[in-house]
């Protein structure tokens, strides 16, 4: 009986444990952010503009070209070319501004949901990204969210 109970409970550890670990991204490889029910389109963003948008996918657009930094377990999205990260907003919107080492709004945290992840700002974890339908990006509150196609993401 106790070799069972002990063989159950390793099982579990490992299962816990290898669901727990952190995402790898190449530090070397530049990121498309896809959202779900959006084929075709990524997050990207226009000259000028300090709002991240869903635009059409097009790997010559470096805008839309995002590395991803690891950063004790929160990650950064930036675009090398021009150094900016995407950012939440104070208005619970995603903002692109210049990459800022002590900034905590360009911190994020990624969540998988399957084959999909959600994208958390690590400073308002109650939050989650989405997008909206006319291509604009918001954050919700994460438990009226749930797992809304809206909120998932292939990177």
């Amino acid at each position: 009986m106790r070799k069972t109970v002990a063989t159950f409970l390793l099982c579990l550890l490992v299962a816990l444990t290898g669901s727990m670990q952190a995402q790898k991204f190449a530090k070397d490889k530049l990121y498309n952010l896809e959202p779900a029910g959006h084929t075709g389109k990524v997050i990207g963003y226009k000259t000028g503009n300090t709002r991240a948008v869903l635009v059409t996918q097009d790997d010559k657009d470096l805008q839309q070209q995002w590395s991803i930094t690891d950063l004790s377990g929160s990650f950064r999205f930036i675009t090398p070319f021009e150094n900016k990260a995407i950012h939440a907003t104070s208005d619970n919107t995603a903002g692109i501004t210049e990459n800022n080492g002590s900034d905590e709004s360009q911190l994020w945290t990624i969540r998988p949901k399957g084959k999909f992840f959600q994208i958390i700002p690590s400073n308002s974890m109650d939050l989650v990204l989405a997008c909206n339908k006319d291509g604009s990006l918001h954050l919700l509150p994460k438990d009226k969210a749930g797992d809304q196609t809206e909120t998932l993401f292939r990177i």
